[in-house]
């Protein structure tokens, strides 16, 4: 299992290879990751104007796009694979009306081929805005 400054250092380099194609364009940076059995990635998300539809709430669409590329970044990390979506269930339990929150990823398990995780969006005071669940296939590095 890796240390802290390991997986923390492997999520960041992902997460910097990324930033120009994903990591920039929604607005996610890599805070924190937590080592264990079940590790726990901690990003922050700063919502834009583009990010916002006609009622100033952060989109739907957006908001898995979020979740999707959050959860790929610490699928990846935890991993030391590739992963690709194969499944996504996302609840919407309130309007995102701001502009600052924080997506929390943590994996519950890392099987042969599948990773599963959990996600939630809150804010600084812990409310939560949206969950999801999703599973992704495992892939070797450089997989074409």
């Amino acid at each position: 299992m890796a240390t802290l400054k390991e997986l923390t250092q492997i999520a960041l380099d992902y997460n910097n290879r990324f930033e120009e194609q994903w990591g920039a364009k929604c607005g996610l940076t890599v805070v924190d990751a937590i080592p264990g059995d079940e590790p726990k990635f901690i990003f922050e998300y700063r919502a834009t104007d583009e990010h916002k539809n006609i009622f100033h709430g952060v989109h739907g669409g957006m908001i898995g796009f979020i979740f999707d590329t959050a959860m790929g970044v610490a699928g990846d990390a935890a991993s030391d694979k590739d992963t690709s979506t194969t499944e996504m269930t996302i609840s919407y339990v309130r309007a995102m009306m701001g502009d600052h929150y924080y997506v929390t990823v943590e994996i519950n398990k890392i099987g042969r081929t599948l990773l599963s995780c959990t996600s939630y969006i809150s804010d600084e005071n812990g409310l939560k805005y949206a969950t999801c669940q999703a599973r992704y296939v495992l892939l070797e590095r450089g997989y074409k």
